[in-house]
């Protein structure tokens, strides 16, 4: 075994070496590197964040040193490849603003843009994703937009073909996140612009020859004709296009594309075809690959959760109650899909007039909510108030009422 000790030595910690050690070495998120080291996550982004322009003290500096030494050959190998290329002239490092900069100004020759560059600006857009789930849209937006604007600044000064794939392959993932986060900070209202980002997503990964991304970005399509367009006829077709082509690279893709058939169906009440997409993607899901495709579902709860979406839509609210109750509380405790799943399931209590039950399955979509501010959830959450109208008075219903008002007036 080749030995690293003096090749590995790390005299100075700063954002940019943490930067390196998680996005090449470790291939972590943030959330993954503060849980490894024991730190804050505040702490590894706030590192991050400031780049060069701040030194670990000695107490964290020794824990990345730990981190360090347990590198496997490999991951020593990426690491040392990319400090190499930061200390041979910052080749490699985007870890902050100023470093970003000091690529674009380099853009003429394009000689600072490199693999390891676009690898690190894929690997903020990769957090940035991440995040999405617990942190509002309207916070994440600027630095997506920075990332996916300099991508495509660089596609058009480059010539090498390997680097131009990778900034494609950047770009889809960049203007599928800015799709995500548009739609989401405007309340599933700003459909046009979702759409806009995706179709360029698509003919990114079109370009690349990339048949899943291209998926993913068709299924966010299919998202936006159900829950934003309240199409279900296009949300059908799209979703049909999506089963056509996912079976022959995807089981993952196209078991999401039978569920969203399945509720497009039931939009239009539908419940025979409903079920019938509901049993195809029931067979499917337990053959799915873990890993198969990296869009971080798990299948079961997936199934049970737009099953209950469906059961809802049908005005099957018992059925919807207990394909939901598999769910609450599973998803991860205030995020956006925690919130979207507690308010379908406090809609199915309350239209069987379970007040008390459905109040307080609202009042914790509500806690979920209030920190992540989601579309969906803030929608789900309005939507299950306006219904209530007539029990507006109830005692018990009173304080999910106060608390939707301090809502709509932030």
């Amino acid at each position: 075994m080749r030995d690293w000790t003096d090749a590995m030595i790390v005299t100075r910690w700063t954002g940019v070496e943490v930067l390196l050690l998680r996005t090449q070495a470790l291939r972590l998120t943030q959330k993954e590197l503060a849980a490894v080291s024991g730190f804050s996550l505040g702490a590894v982004r706030k590192w991050e964040r400031r780049g060069s322009t701040i030194t670990l003290a000695s107490e964290f500096a020794e824990g990345m040193d730990t981190l360090l030494r347990r590198l496997d050959d490999r991951q020593r190998a990426r690491f040392q490849s990319a400090l190499a290329n930061v200390r041979d002239g910052g080749r490699g490092s985007v870890s902050d603003d100023e470093g970003i900069h000091q690529v674009q100004r380099g853009i003429a020759t394009m000689e600072k843009l490199d693999v390891g560059t676009i690898d690190l600006i894929r690997g903020h857009l990769y957090d940035l994703n991440a995040s999405y789930e617990i942190e509002p849209s309207t916070s994440l937006l600027g630095q997506a937009g920075q990332h996916l604007g300099q991508v495509r600044l660089f596609y058009t000064h480059v010539t090498t073909e390997s680097i131009r794939r990778k900034l494609l392959a950047a770009e889809a993932q960049g203007a599928t996140l800015m799709s995500r986060l548009v739609w989401d900070a405007s309340q599933r209202r700003d459909n046009a612009t979702a759409h806009y980002y995706l179709d360029q997503s698509i003919a990114a990964a079109q370009e690349l020859g990339d048949p899943v991304t291209e998926g993913q970005a068709l299924l966010r399509k299919i998202y936006i004709s159900l829950y934003g367009e309240k199409n279900p006829i296009v949300a059908l077709s799209l979703s049909t296009r999506l089963l056509d082509a996912g079976q022959s690279f995807s089981r993952e893709l196209a078991f999401l594309a039978l569920l969203h058939q399945a509720e497009a169906f039931a939009m239009m009440g539908r419940q025979t075809e409903c079920e019938k997409a509901l049993g195809r993607a029931d067979c499917i899901h337990g053959g799915i690959a873990d890993g198969e495709v990296v869009l971080g579902i798990d299948a079961l709860m997936e199934y049970n959760r737009l099953a209950g979406s469906c059961y809802l839509f049908l005005g099957k609210e018992k059925r919807a109650q207990v394909m939901l109750e598999e769910v609450a509380g599973k998803v991860g405790k205030n995020s956006k899909t925690d919130a979207i799943v507690l308010g379908n399931l406090s809609l199915a209590q309350l239209r069987q007039h379970r007040l008390e039950e459905g109040a307080h399955v609202l009042n914790k979509a509500i806690d979920s909510v209030e920190k992540t501010r989601g579309g969906a959830g803030l929608n789900i959450v309005f939507n299950a108030c306006r219904e209530l109208k007539s029990y507006r008075n109830s005692a018990v219903l009173r304080d999910v009422y106060d608390r939707v008002f301090e809502l709509m007036t932030r």
